[in-house]
């Protein structure tokens, strides 16, 4: 009998679908046409995603300071919390990547979210941002860069182009369902049958 309620276990098991997750990719990239650097302030960056699964991280393009990074869903302008991610870091630089994947966030093609960029307290020198605009088409079409003053927010925009900070997202792309196909399932059930049907000879002679 124990060996029948493993076999059944385990066929239950294996017929269940998998979800994992493949490795990090790239899922949006602003890097197009470097313009210059704006002052160290409030902004606030909307970005949209643009493959499903996990947000991990971000990279942005800065120069050296401190600077107090949130994170949230939703679109541009977010001034309430609460914040998914709330953290003063110190900034090289160059590249700075910002580490989302312990919030083990899911997302999905067309979700937004806000990048909000804050002047960091204490007398601490604040970096500045790269920022970017295509000359001909919209670099950016995903979202939309605001500088925030007080209560209010202005978009930052070049002639009819937008401003955008300089950055690139990055997702756990979520791999196929991989399910034991029927057949398999079947032959599990089977050698477990087999071997109750052994089990009994066994113990009749």
């Amino acid at each position: 009998m124990r060996l029948m309620r493993l076999t059944l276990i385990l066929a239950i098991a294996f017929s269940i679908p998998q979800m994992s997750f493949a490795a990090v990719i790239l899922d949006q990239s602003n890097l197009y046409s470097y313009s210059s650097v704006t002052g160290s302030s409030h902004f606030q960056q909307q970005i949209s995603v643009g493959t499903a699964g996990i947000l991990d991280h971000i990279d942005l393009y800065t120069s050296a300071g401190t600077i107090n990074i949130r994170v949230k869903m939703g679109n541009a302008v977010q001034t309430s919390g609460p914040w998914l991610y709330d953290q003063v870091l110190v900034f090289g630089v160059g590249t700075n990547t910002i580490d989302l994947s312990s919030l083990a966030l899911s997302v999905n093609p067309g979700d937004a979210f806000v990048l909000d960029w804050n002047g960091a307290s204490g007398g601490a020198v604040e970096p500045n941002f790269g920022v970017s605009f295509a000359y001909q088409t919209p670099d950016y079409e995903g979202g939309d860069l605001w500088k925030i003053v007080g209560t209010t927010a202005t978009f930052q925009g070049v002639g009819r182009y937008g401003l955008d900070m300089r950055f690139q997202t990055f997702v756990q792309e979520q791999a196929v369902p991989v399910a034991t196909p029927e057949p398999a399932t079947m032959a599990l059930l089977g050698v477990g049958l087999a071997g109750l049907v052994i089990i009994r000879r066994r113990k009749a002679a």
